[in-house]
């Protein structure tokens, strides 16, 4: 990774640094397990002791546990190292390894259980990084059947808890998430930047609030061929998940405290033969009804406001929603904002 006497990353850095200032997000660097050591170890240096840049986060590889080239007991020796000397080169940082979300991604024929591996190397790292994906082929062929809907959001709303129960029964229950990659599973998936691609993250943001060993979560990709929820076209093009975000980022801030609710209502099931995905996992069992009603209540108590977000998931009506708030004086004003379309597919 060497030319012109100096490495690549360094210009790379500078200007992810001057980026991640402009938005106003905290920066996370991926260490490459497949280069040197030494190289690796010099970036941070770089950052952290020469540029005084305090980026906190720090991962050790990236899906490393589908790759053969580093098996999990030479995971293990690499996590030992890494967080040693991360730590001595800059005490601040947190440093996290990365395991699959699902038992198929961490057992490898011949090899030691990769969630156990780093359950063995608990106290040399001090967070987790998962990837949580739905998807399939089903995606791609029947991409708004009721058959799909089903299944995404029997994923948002159960399968998703079943992945963070089986990660901390392996991990321990007091492991710190970090979510580092999450969406839709399957680059060619068909409904991608539609109204129901944004129900999708609005309930697996839902989700993420209400968990809480999740302390980061990051969505991937903003800019990046399907997946982007913004382009430039005469102008910035924003499609149907970024609203999603920006009623989030309104919501949901620091400080601010998440309320109880209680929905009562119609339900709906999926059979095991509609299941697909994630969803045939084994350690996903029966499905209990699914809520056609999902909401996330939090309180900002320097502005005195309440906030309330609403996702309908049956997309075959309309559902009238009473809204009961206890304990607390509501004005009779709010402010009501809707991300909706004439049909499911719409998209922009």
């Amino acid at each position: 990774n060497e030319g012109k006497k100096k490495l690549y990353f360094v210009d790379n850095t500078d200007e992810f640094i001057d980026f991640s200032r402009a938005v106003r997000s905290a920066p996370m660097i991926t260490l490459n397990l497949y280069d040197a050591v030494k190289n690796q170890l010099e970036w941070v240096r770089y950052a952290n002791q020469k540029k005084l840049y305090g980026i906190k986060y720090w991962e050790l590889g990236n899906e490393i546990y589908w790759h053969t080239k580093i098996r999990a007991s030479e995971y293990q020796d690499l996590i030992t190292r890494y967080y040693e000397e991360l730590k001595r080169i800059d005490p601040t940082t947190k440093v996290s390894v990365c395991v699959g979300a699902n038992p198929n991604e961490n057992i490898r024929n011949g090899e030691k259980d990769w969630l156990k591996a780093v359950a063995e190397r608990k106290g040399s790292y001090d967070a987790v990084s998962i990837h949580l994906y739905w998807g399939g082929n089903e995606s791609v062929s029947e991409p708004f059947s009721e058959r799909t809907i089903k299944n995404i959001f029997a994923y948002t709303s159960y399968g998703l808890r079943k992945q963070i129960d089986y990660l901390l029964d392996g991990l321990g229950q007091d492991t710190e998430l970090w979510l580092t990659e999450w969406n839709f599973g399957y680059y060619k998936s068909r409904n991608f930047n539609s109204l129901l691609h944004a129900l999708y993250v609005a309930d697996i943001l839902c989700q993420i609030a209400l968990v809480d060993s999740i302390k980061i979560a990051t969505f991937w990709d903003l800019k990046e061929g399907p997946y982007e929820i913004f382009y430039l076209k005469k102008g910035l093009v924003r499609r149907p998940p970024y609203y999603v975000f920006k009623l989030f980022a309104d919501s949901i801030r620091k400080g601010m405290k998440i309320v109880k609710t209680t929905v009562e209502g119609g339900n709906f099931t999926i059979s095991n033969q509609e299941r697909y995905g994630i969803l045939v996992w084994n350690e996903v069992k029966a499905i209990p009804p699914i809520p056609y009603i999902q909401t996330l209540a939090t309180i900002d108590r320097d502005l005195n406001k309440l906030y309330l977000l609403v996702i309908n998931r049956d997309i075959t009506a309309n559902r009238d929603v009473l809204i009961i708030i206890s304990g607390a004086r509501v004005s009779i004003q709010a402010n009501v904002y809707l991300i909706t379309g004439q049909s499911i597919e719409d998209r922009n």
